[in-house]
């Protein structure tokens, strides 16, 4: 692949069952999609265009995670000054964006297709509900700042911090 990112790529994934298709996303602000069959750049979402109210002064949208819902319908990044956004993998067109923390979401995870967990530099991990709308259900404050949230998911949900 060529290089397309002006910055740090920050995170990576392929699209669940469909193993050609790779996303990255940085501190550029970009989302790109990737064609692996035809190694070819074939979408781009540009998190920096995005207009409404976003604290970007301290924390500007740099995008430090992404994850894709399982069954691969729906795509989340998360972004620098505190909120998240779905996209439509398809394309990379913006579905919601949710303003969700005080400060920098440094992970995010989507388990299963109903709940999204989100954890920041501001100490909290949360709990989204997926539905028609995007609620959040459970904050939870962490006695340090939430460096990486990994989710693993079967019968259970379990979630591992590492701060």
């Amino acid at each position: 692949l060529s290089p397309q990112h002006c910055n740090i790529c920050s995170c990576v994934g392929f699209k669940p069952h469909s193993e050609n298709i790779l996303v990255s996303a940085g501190f550029d602000k970009a989302v790109l999609a990737w064609d692996l069959v035809d190694d070819a750049l074939t979408d781009i979402f540009d998190v920096g265009s995005i207009q409404g109210k976003v604290r970007t002064m301290f924390n500007p949208p740099f995008i430090h995670g992404l994850s894709f819902c399982p069954n691969g319908s729906d795509l989340v990044v998360a972004v620098g000054d505190g909120s998240f956004i779905v996209l439509d993998p398809q394309n990379l067109s913006m579905k919601s964006r949710t303003e969700a923390h005080r400060s920098s979401i440094s992970s995010i995870c989507w388990p299963n297709d109903e709940i999204i967990i989100s954890g920041g530099t501001d100490k909290q991990v949360q709990l989204w509900s997926i539905g028609e709308e995007i609620e959040c259900k459970t904050k939870i404050e962490i006695a340090d700042k939430i460096n990486s949230l990994h989710c693993v998911s079967n019968c259970t949900l379990e979630y591992v911090l590492v701060g």
